[in-house]
């Protein structure tokens, strides 16, 4: 009977099993020990790190979308300035093409400003952000020793208002443009009107501004209160901003024959807005998302033909404009004071339409040669201190400029 139970496999491993764990319990495998009597191993200092666990490096660079952004620098007279340097606050500098033409990669929301200088030009600073609005154009002028180099600009804060764009409907306005007034930086809303725009402290007054779209495309303005900023950096939600319908600047730019010049930046100036537009197909030019007020519209040169202000009453309607070009000839004059005597050594300067179009010192027989337009004013100084000297009228024919020195 025992035999035929040590027969059965269930009997054969149990018995095993027992042999096994009597072996362990002999050797002391199995004995339970106190924490002092385990042994502890000591590892050498030398080497020993934190294990640091790596997210594995992707070959290819993480790709960072850009826009690239064309502009174009002109000289006084409406030539393309070829070779001159434009230098980006954020990288290296660039030169101008054979067209006067420039391009810079900017990343969405970003804004840098840019140092132009070229020979015999005055240095000029020029604001580019992506958000902008307006064609990237700059006109420099002729430079004089009188002047100094202008001051940078204020750089962008570092506190960024986050805010939505809205009809007068509540509906978000996709699209449309943001500023802080008087600070030249930009931001456009997204497809749900979102926006995100430096703010600069310790105030700030919003402007939103759509060029495009309403009733006859006027399209839409729409202001903030004044908000105060305790904070330098960060973010900080606004107001809702909520557009009514603007009003619009209409017209066509012409040169000096009265045929339409297409390509020519316009600025359009008011007492809370700057834009520069383009005149396209038939020099026509547009600019609605405006507030009733007062505006200054002035083309660039073209050319050798040079920009007249036009001064615009904007009230309840749109206005419809002609911008005509003045054709603007190399003269030379002569300078003389008030007994008929040439007057040597001054620099003499002309301006049209509110800019410098060109400067000369006289020789030693009081005779310089500047670019003449109608409406031209004339800016005389002396050779040693750069006085100003009193102009007292201008005869066309012979080209005689008459001063009353100091």
């Amino acid at each position: 009977m025992v035999s035929d139970r040590f027969k059965r496999p269930s009997v054969i491993v149990a018995a095993w099993a027992a042999v096994v764990i009597a072996v362990f319990v002999v050797r002391g495998d199995l004995r339970i020990a106190r924490a002092s009597e385990v042994p502890t191993v000591q590892t050498p200092l030398v080497g020993r790190e934190p294990l640091i666990v790596r997210r594995p490096v992707s070959a290819r660079p993480i790709e960072v979308a850009t826009i690239m952004r064309r502009g174009r620098i002109f000289d006084a007279l409406g030539f393309l300035v070829v070779g001159a340097e434009v230098v980006p606050m954020d990288r290296a500098a660039l030169r101008t093409d054979g067209d006067g033409a420039f391009e810079v990669a900017m990343t969405p929301g970003a804004t840098t400003d840019l140092l132009v200088r070229a020979d015999g030009q005055q240095p000029a600073w020029l604001r580019m952000s992506e958000g902008s609005p307006d064609v990237l154009a700059l006109q420099l002028m002729p430079t004089v020793p009188w002047e100094q180099a202008p001051t940078p600009l204020v750089p962008p804060s570092s506190l960024r208002g986050e805010g939505t764009a809205r009809g007068a409907d509540g509906k978000p306005l996709a699209g449309a443009f943001v500023t802080a007034m008087g600070t030249g930086v930009w931001a456009r809303a997204d497809d749900i009107g979102r926006f995100m725009l430096p703010l600069p402290s310790p105030l700030a007054t919003l402007l939103l501004h759509a060029p495009h779209g309403g009733v006859g495309e006027t399209g839409f303005y729409g202001t903030s209160a004044p908000l105060v900023n305790d904070r330098t950096q960060g973010a900080v939600p606004v107001p809702d901003l909520i557009a009514a319908p603007g009003l619009a600047i209409r017209g066509i730019v012409r040169d000096a024959r009265g045929v339409p010049i297409v390509g020519v930046p316009i600025e359009i100036t008011g007492s809370n807005l700057r834009r520069v537009v383009e005149a396209g197909s038939g020099g026509a030019f547009s600019l609605g998302g405006l507030v009733a007020g007062d505006y200054q519209a002035r083309p660039f040169a073209y050319r050798g033909a040079v920009g007249i202000v036009h001064n615009i009453e904007l009230r309840d309607a749109s206005v419809d404009v002609d911008l005509q070009l003045a054709a603007a000839e190399e003269v030379r004059l002569r300078v003389v004071d008030e007994r008929g005597s040439p007057v040597a050594g001054v620099f003499v300067a002309t301006s049209v339409g509110g800019a410098r179009r060109g400067v000369a010192q006289a020789d030693s027989d009081g005779w310089a040669a500047v670019p003449v337009a109608t409406q031209t004013q004339f800016d005389v100084r002396t050779p040693a201190h750069f006085a100003a000297v009193t102009v007292r009228r201008f005869d066309a024919d012979p080209a005689t400029l008459i001063v009353a020195m100091p």
